[in-house]
């Protein structure tokens, strides 16, 4: 798709030039996407209230979301900032058609030889907002000043780095050097998981007893969400500690599902393990459930984990930063040692026996949820970080 043929709530040409939205992936991809085109769509907002144009880049061609249709945000397809010179002279060459002034990135380097071209075309700022996951050590010595150094040079550089949470604004200065004074944060956030007071959706969905105490578990299937570790606690729970009354729910698909659809099957817990696929049906699910688990390697902020909390179920988490950084142990969620499945086994049937443990633990975490983590605090957030940004250009 071209931009002559790309939808537009603007003209071209506008005086005060473009702000270019630059997506990862292909506008259909799926998964937690969708947060990203949230925030187009209010950087669009923010642009136009600064009489700036919207552009957004896809690396490929794919079906356009329906919320940014309905933005009216005009896209095109270009890998930005291009694979290769004759890639990176169509971005040059878009960058100076469209008076590009500020680039807004999701996942990409603070620094990069790229940038020197973007801004010798004439760009004026150049924005990265960090959703990439994981728990990185702090980096001194020589190699940290090296780092330092390079991160300081003007033209390679981003004037903003925007982080998903405290935690990683942290990660960001002390493992990625960046300079404190150009990072930001703008602490995800989600609308509120309610249930609808059917309890026995789940349990009808996926024709379960009444009396099953339900755990589940939401992520994409690939080994850096170890799924295999839920598989290995439900054939505790299930097998070791004959809880015949619990079944635990993944919902997701990817790579790794035949792998761990064979594991389950060699792991004996037969019916007590259910893979429910890429689902439309998330919310009901978490509200009729009973508790949640979520494993993972690492994560930026995680909004499963924020959902689960949101939805009112007791959560389990490893003691990694990034992972658990949402839940106060025995408050809003219970940490367990990373790796332990006994531990997180005992856990689980600890909450399985006390219903009244799980309503306490689920009420302040959806609670912590509101306070802390909502949608509105996050794009209050957005608009001031992004917003000021835009209006920066303007002045």
């Amino acid at each position: 798709m071209s931009a002559t043929s790309a939808q537009t709530s603007a003209p071209l040409g506008i005086a005060h030039g473009t702000v270019l939205l630059v997506a990862n992936y292909r506008p259909d991809v799926g998964f937690a996407w969708w947060l990203m085109e949230h925030f187009w769509v209010r950087a669009a907002r923010l642009a136009g209230e600064s009489t700036l144009q919207t552009l957004l880049a896809y690396p490929e061609t794919g079906e356009i979301p329906e919320t940014i249709r309905a933005a009216r945000i005009e896209h095109v397809v270009l890998p930005v900032p291009g694979a290769g010179l004759r890639g990176l002279f169509r971005t040059v060459r878009l960058v100076r058609a469209r008076k590009v002034r500020l680039v807004y990135f999701t996942d990409r380097a603070f620094t990069s030889l790229t940038y020197l071209s973007l801004r010798l075309a004439g760009v004026r700022c150049i924005v990265t907002h960090d959703h990439t996951p994981g728990d990185r050590p702090a980096i001194g010595g020589v190699k940290g000043v090296l780092k330092a150094m390079w991160r300081r040079v003007p033209m390679l550089s981003a004037d903003l780095h925007v982080s998903v949470s405290p935690l990683i604004r942290e990660r960001a200065v002390r493992n990625a050097r960046i300079p404190a004074v150009r990072c930001a944060v703008v602490q995800n956030g989600i609308a509120p998981v309610r249930g609808t007071g059917d309890r026995e959706y789940a349990r009808r969905t996926f024709a379960l007893r009444t009396d099953a105490i339900i755990c589940m578990t939401v992520a994409r299937a690939n080994p850096y969400k170890r799924i295999d570790f839920v598989i290995e606690v439900a054939r505790l729970c299930v097998v070791e500690r004959r809880r015949t009354d619990m079944v635990f729910v993944f919902c997701g698909d990817g790579p790794d599902l035949e792998r761990l659809r064979r594991l389950a099957d060699s792991s004996g817990i037969g019916n007590h393990f259910i893979f429910a696929g890429r689902r439309t049906d998330i919310r009901p699910l978490l509200g009729s459930a009973d508790l949640a688990l979520h494993p993972s390697k690492g994560e930026a902020f995680s909004l499963a984990i924020v959902e689960y909390m949101s939805a009112g179920l007791p959560l389990l988490v490893p003691d990694i930063p990034t992972v658990c950084q949402a839940v106060v142990h025995g408050e809003s969620g219970f940490v367990y040692p990373d790796g332990d499945a006994q531990a997180a086994a005992a856990l689980a049937c600890r909450l399985a026996d006390d219903a009244a443990e799980r309503r306490r633990i689920g009420a302040q975490a959806s609670q912590a949820v509101d306070a802390h983590f909502s949608m509105q605090g996050m794009d209050a957030q957005f608009d001031d970080v992004i917003g000021g940004a835009i209006r920066s250009l303007t002045r």
